[in-house]
């Protein structure tokens, strides 16, 4: 009893002190014009890995690992909250259409031609390409919405990508379970393309749906409270 609450304080001095790291280097990376943050935040990390048991605090981090339920259950739920949350939903709006085209038809494009340079230059089938191709087009806009803010460019422009991110990985994920329905049964079938569509319906529709009565009810809670 005694060593597991020795373990559980070690892990969470672990965490914050990585949350204070975190601060520190946004503040550095603040006052720095040419050093985006997330560029700052991943050079931090690495030096943490390289010499995380030797710090005090860090040893039991070095233990941490990272599993798929862990980043599709907690941290891109994280991310795109972070990214809707500072998003104008008015502006998401009035951009639907460029955004839905970018996240839909643009990462079935994307994924083709990723997909295809991939069955190309390297020796993997065109299947396992294309898989690759839709796992590598949901990318997270950070870096490039930080640089978008140093560089001023159109606050559209900005809405577009962040937008499009929101979108895209409903797409990806059900593309990717598509591909890999196929590459599990070894042929093209009608249901596993069926399949698939009703994923993409129940993800993104679903998602959608939930979100908002989510959105709802934490909205009236919150207002009742502060009432």
């Amino acid at each position: 009893m005694e060593q597991a609450t020795l373990h559980i304080a070690e892990l969470v001095t672990g965490i914050v002190l990585l949350m204070v790291l975190a601060a520190i280097t946004t503040m550095i990376s603040k006052k720095l014009d040419k050093l985006p943050l997330t560029i700052a935040l991943v050079f931090v990390g690495i030096a943490i890995a390289a010499a995380g048991e030797q710090l005090p605090g860090f040893s039991m981090l070095s233990e941490f690992e990272l599993t798929p339920e862990l980043v599709l259950f907690v941290f891109i739920p994280t991310l795109i909250f972070e990214s809707a949350f500072n998003l104008d939903a008015r502006q998401v709006g009035r951009n639907i259409w460029p955004i839905l085209t970018l996240a839909v038809p643009g990462l079935l494009l994307s994924t083709l031609i990723i997909g295809g340079i991939m069955a190309w230059f390297t020796p993997f089938d065109l299947m396992v390409a294309l898989l690759l191709g839709a796992i590598l087009s949901a990318t997270d806009p950070v870096a490039v919405i930080a640089i978008f803010k140093q560089l001023g460019v159109p606050e559209r422009l900005t809405i577009l990508v962040e937008g499009e991110s929101l979108f895209n990985d409903a797409t990806s994920l059900v593309l990717a379970t598509i591909l890999l329905g196929i590459l599990t049964a070894g042929s093209f079938t009608g249901a596993v393309v069926l399949d698939g569509l009703m994923d993409f319906i129940v993800v993104f529709a679903g998602g959608t749906i939930v979100g908002w009565v989510l959105a709802v009810c934490v909205g009236y809670t919150l207002g009742r409270i502060e009432s």
